[in-house]
Formats: C-alpha cells, structure tokens, sequence
C-alpha cells in the first residue's frame, strides 16, 4: 500500500521467487503493474486502484489459481477484452466501470470454475464464449446487465446466481439457459415475467430459488421438468405458476409471500410427487392443497405467518407424516383431520383459535390421528380437548410457552395430562414463568426421559417424585436449585445438565 506510487515492479535475484499471495489495495496513482517475475503467484488480489491499466505479464502467470479485482481491470484490455492466464480458476471482478467485458485465454485453453462479477453498475454486456470450464456464476448488482453472450453453451454450468440482473436478458422474460445447470437462484428480478428455458428442452435444473422479486407477475415452470427443490420468497405480485402441477420430480416447495393469487378460492393444485411443502404469510383466508387424480406423497407441511387464514383443508393430504401451524391468528379450522391417518407429528403454535376446534370436531365422532406419536404444543388448554384424550398413541409432548404467562398447569390440564398413559417423553421448553411442575408427574407409567429446557423459574422437582419408569432427566438453563436437585438422583438415572451427564 504506497499510495503515490505510479508503477509497481516487483523482481526477485536469479529471477527465482517463491511468492505465492499479492495484495494491491488503495493504490489511488497506481497505473501499471508489472507481473513478469512473479512466476510463482497463485493469489493476486487489487483492490480500490481504480487508475491501474496495464497488468503487464497478467497471462503469462503459468501458476495463477484465484484474481479478485476491486475498482480497477477497467483500463486493462481494449474493449473490455481480458486476457488471462490458463491456470486461472477463480475470478472476481467487482465494480467494473466498463460496459463491455469479454474474458479470454490464450489457446482457448481455461481451467477457470468460479466467476463473481459484482457491483458493476455500467457493464451492459458480458461475453462468456471462452469460459468452457466454468462451473459456478455469480452476477450481483449488475442492473444495467442485458447480454449474456454465450450463457446457453457453458456445457459445465451447474450454478447461476443473479442478483439485480438477467432482466433485460432474453425476450418477454425467455432466459435460455445451459442444459448443464443444476441450481439457479434468482434475486430482485424485475420483469413481470419469467421463463427458464434450456437449448433442446433437456435439463438437469434441480434447484430453483426465485427472491424478492416484487414485480413477478409469472413464473412459468414447464421447462424445468427435473427440478426437485422450489423455492419462492417475496414474490407478493406473483398469481401465475403455469407447469407447476406436471413437475413430476418436485420434491420440496417453499412458498414466502405468495401463492395468494395461486389457485381459485384458495385450491392449489401441486405436483403429486410434493413430499415438503412450507407455506409463509399466505394472505387468503382459505388455504386448500390439492393434487391431480388425489394421489399424493406429500409428508410434511408447515404454514406460517399467515395472520388472514382461517380455514386450512387437508382432506388431500393423505399422506401427511408432520403437520407444523404457527402464528396462524385467525386460523378457526383443520378441515380433514380425520383423513390424516398417516399423521405421525403435529406442532401447534400461537393459533389461539385452533384450541376449540380440536375439542368440537373430536366430538363429532371421528377417529383423529389414531397414529400421532409426537405432540409440541404452547397452549395447554389443547390437553383438556376430546382430540387430546384419545391419542392413545402418543409418545412425545413438549409444552413450549415461548414467553406466555403460564405459572402452572390447572387442575384439569394435569388430570389431562396423567390420561396420557403410552407418552415416554416429556419435555417442558421456554416456559419462563412456569413455577411448578405438574404434580401428577409421577403416575405416568410408560414415561422414560423427562426434559427441562430455559425454565429458570422452577426451583424443584414434584413433592410426589418422578415415575419409576423414568430412565433419564435432562435439565437444560435452569435454576440452581433445580439443578442441585436432579444431581442427587444420579444414582437413580442418567442426569445430564446443560449438555454433560453428572456421571
């Protein structure tokens, strides 16, 4: 760092040098570097020259593996042509001033796998005829970006990332992309529409992540026949998702701020092999998944943040192995609850109206998730429903309060409580104000491990003891005193206290 230098040599004696690493920052005069003698370099790195020009020996570095250039390769090359060494494989150029950059090596030969072009405000057109090897792409903040030339025929492309770019890429929002590519992440798109295409129909597309983009109106899937894993945030305008219902190889949907105009009065058809699907501040008040001829393998669904939800119908799900509602105000329904006979978990959290619910439709004479085995709830009044007393095969509770003003269980939520005669765990999870265990603990026969988790306000165990089923006591973030308690029945079971067994 010398900043008034205006040309930089370095030479070593005999020519012989061991240099592997060089960094250039803030070198505001710097206009020529010369490389020649650094045969041995393998990392270069120039930051914030923004007057450098001439990289002279830059291509001749037989051994150079990783360039990052900050602020400068502007003036080196004309028109935006540079040319770099074989060996090179990874590259970063960030703000670049030029509108034009073509990389190139000599022979046409590259190894280069990595490169990141980012924060390039002026650049309008990149040519990537050259880079064969390239296997990962990453473009950030590039806005004025609208020619990728040579995209489609990058044959060992897996990854794309493109952030504030590709908009002004491919007509009507067309992307033609490599058939190679594996993963595509898309953030801060801003055209109305977007279709990614591949050269012959043919790809290997796995992954697609598509963020924040506010102006999305369509996303148009039918190419991407083996995508295996959607993911879809922010897209508050989006209401058109053509081809999603034949993605036979979609295993996992992530669907944040949207899907609302997705489907007609709430009924979103999907793709029958779904086995994932994570639904976040959904804005209608219906939400129903479907799937074409009711074949399904749909396994887990979470909904969240879904304040304007009141009714969530699951007659479709027949499958479903872990069900997860959270901050889910206005949700008043579970519709097909008693078509869920694979349903294996449920986790109810902060939906004050689903408590009632429970308690109504298991009177109604339906046998509901006759094979639940795990129960997290935050509302104990849930143990008191009819739905709760005829778990007869539950082996797992944990009451999660998450800050709620719970100092102890009523009288009919522990009488609830003993009923559950086949539970083996039980754990108690954030429940700050919680004072006093049930006192009833000790007559559940079948209960194996007990766990206490950041409940620093109970100071002790039952006055009645703990069943003599009891084989392990894990306490984690408690009182003192709670904690000097379970110490004692080391002896007795297995005691581990904030992650170590007292033995």
């Amino acid at each position: 760092h010398v900043d008034s230098l205006k040309t930089l040599q370095l030479c070593f004696p005999g020519n012989l040098t061991r240099l592997k690493t060089l960094v250039v920052l803030g070198n505001q005069s710097l206009t020529s570097l010369q490389l020649h003698s650094c045969t041995a370099l393998q990392e270069l790195i120039i930051q914030r020259c923004e007057s450098l020009n001439s990289l002279e020996g830059l291509q001749l570095l037989g051994n150079l593996r990783g360039l990052l250039a900050h602020r400068c390769l502007s003036g080196h090359g004309e028109d935006g042509r540079c040319i770099l060494p074989q060996s090179l494989e990874k590259l970063y150029i960030w703000e670049y001033s030029q509108e034009r950059l073509q990389l190139c090596f000599p022979g046409n030969l590259t190894r280069q796998k990595i490169l990141g072009v980012l924060g390039s405000q002026s650049l309008t057109s990149l040519q990537l005829h050259s880079c064969t090897a390239l296997q990962e792409l990453m473009i950030r903040s590039c806005e004025s970006l609208n020619s990728l030339e040579g995209l489609q025929w990058l044959g060992n492309l897996r990854v794309l990332r493109a952030h504030r770019c590709l908009s002004g890429y491919g007509e009507y929002g067309r992307c033609t992309l490599p058939q190679s590519l594996e993963e595509l992440y898309i953030h801060e798109y801003s055209q109305e529409t977007l279709q990614p295409c591949f050269s012959g129909n043919l790809t290997l597309l796995r992954k697609l992540q598509v963020k924040g983009n506010s102006n999305l109106v369509s996303l148009q899937l039918h190419s991407c026949t083996s995508l295996q894993e959607l993911i879809i945030e922010s897209c508050k305008s989006i209401n058109s998702l053509e081809g999603l219902q034949s993605l036979g190889n979609l295993r996992l949907l992530r669907a944040f701020r949207c899907l609302s105009g997705y489907g007609e009065y709430g009924r979103c058809i999907l793709p029958q092999s779904l086995e994932e699907l994570f639904i976040s501040e959904y804005s209608l008040e219906t939400l129903q998944p479907c799937f074409l001829t009711n074949l399904t393998c749909l396994k887990q669904l979470e909904v969240s943040g879904t304040t304007s939800l009141k009714s969530l119908e699951l007659q479709s799900c027949t499958a479903l192995e872990h069900l997860k509602i959270q901050g889910c105000a206005s949700l008043a329904t579970l519709e097909g609850l008693q078509f869920l006979h694979a349903l294996r978990h449920m986790e109810v959290f902060r939906c004050p109206g689903l408590p009632p619910y429970l308690g109504s439709s298991s009177e109604q004479g339906y046998e509901l998730c006759p094979r639940l085995e795990r129960l997290d709830i935050d509302d104990p009044s849930i143990l008191t429903t009819s739905f709760c007393k005829h778990l007869t095969s539950l082996q797992r509770l944990e009451l999660n309060y998450r800050g709620s003003e719970v100092a102890r269980l009523t009288d009919e939520q522990e009488r609830a409580l003993q009923l559950l005669l086949s539970l083996q765990e039980l754990r108690f999870k954030s429940c700050y104000d919680l004072v006093d265990l049930p006192a009833g603990l000790h007559s559940l026969p079948s209960l194996k491990r007990l766990e206490i988790w950041w409940c620093r306000s109970i100071a002790r165990l039952p006055e009645m003891g703990l069943p003599p089923s009891l084989e392990e006591l894990v306490i984690v973030d408690c009182s003192d005193e709670l904690a000097h308690q379970c110490r004692t029945l080391a002896s007795k079971l297995n005691v581990k206290i904030n992650g170590e067994y007292v033995n």
